[in-house]
């Protein structure tokens, strides 16, 4: 079995309302994953076998709450730059906290749906994902109503195609970019 968990509620601003460049999860974030555990030991048995995380700090608080080991990071499934809505614009928090105009070339430019399939090819059987919605929305024909975060994905591999299959609802923050 292989799986993707996407991160849940992830911060935005910091206090005096600036960007927060590669943001990780919220207090609420955090708990709403800790709520996956059981059903996460009860999917491998225990615990998965192979760890891979994307490299942002709200993919790699995903292992930290579930108490995994990662085996292998990776910018293919997501990096630390974030989407934010700004005055209902949509732009981009480099991990550094500038932020530039939103651009399909600019946010998240190292997931690709190719790169995406060939993570999940590579890695062996009971490997847990860690991941964001825009990791999902690559390549699988989900809507951004069907991608959720904080949820649960088993991936289908079958014929040499791959599709998700949501295995644990989790929260629909599509709200045009906001808190992806």
């Amino acid at each position: 079995m292989k799986v993707f968990v996407t991160h849940s509620f992830k911060e935005e601003f910091d206090t005096d309302g600036k960007p927060i460049g590669d943001p990780g999860m919220t207090p609420k974030g955090c708990i709403a994953i800790k709520g996956l555990n059981d059903f996460i030991s009860c999917l491998f048995n225990g615990k998965p076998d192979h760890v891979v995380s994307a490299t942002g700090r709200r993919h790699t608080d995903i292992p930290d709450t579930l108490g995994l080991e990662v085996n292998r990071y990776t910018v293919a499934l997501g990096g630390p730059d974030s989407l934010v809505t700004i005055n209902g614009e949509k732009k981009i928090t480099l991990a550094s906290g500038r932020v530039v105009p939103y651009g399909e070339d600019v946010y998240s430019s190292g997931v690709t749906p190719e790169g995406v399939e060939n993570e999940i090819r590579r890695a062996p059987d009971n490997t847990l994902f860690c991941v964001g919605r825009p990791t999902i929305l690559f390549g699988f024909g989900l809507t951004k109503d069907q991608a959720k975060s904080g949820a649960v994905y088993e991936i289908k591999e079958e014929g040499g195609e791959i599709s998700l299959v949501l295995i644990k609802d989790g929260v629909n923050l599509n709200d045009d970019g906001e808190r992806v």
